[in-house]
């Protein structure tokens, strides 16, 4: 999967063909979930990074939405795992306002709550986990 995907990276500048943009970023999506999977954060963030540039952010999540949910969802949390807090809120905001559900809105809230919580800011990470809480019932 690696090979075949850094191959194709390399050439990705070249692709205009969008279905293929989808399956390319789809095979960066799983590069970063394997990397995620063994703490390899920056080399996640490479392999996130190239599928979040593949996609049309005008309409991907319209046309594309498991796949762009968990693109962003996982890029949050290699972020987070990388110490780079900074990129996160804009992450996490676009997945609470273009989310369908309030069970897809759920890995966000957990990465929110890492987040606030690793800038001290606890009071505010247990309201959300309340918040969250409370919405489940």
């Amino acid at each position: 999967l690696f090979r075949i995907t850094d191959q194709l990276n390399r050439g990705s500048h070249l692709v205009t063909d969008n279905s293929k943009k989808i399956a390319l970023a789809d095979l960066n999506l799983r590069a970063g979930e394997i990397c995620m999977k063994k703490s390899a954060f920056q080399t996640a963030l490479t392999y996130l990074g190239a599928g979040m540039r593949l996609i049309d952010q005008n309409t991907c999540w319209q046309e594309h939405y498991k796949l762009v949910l968990r693109l962003y969802n996982t890029t949050a949390e290699a972020q987070y795992c990388n110490g780079s807090l900074d990129v996160i809120p804009k992450l996490l905001e676009d997945v609470f306002a273009q989310a369908k559900s309030f069970e897809d809105k759920l890995s966000a809230y957990s990465t929110k709550m890492l987040v606030l919580g690793s800038q001290l800011k606890t009071k505010d990470a247990i309201s959300v986990g309340l918040g969250v809480l409370a919405a489940m019932g």
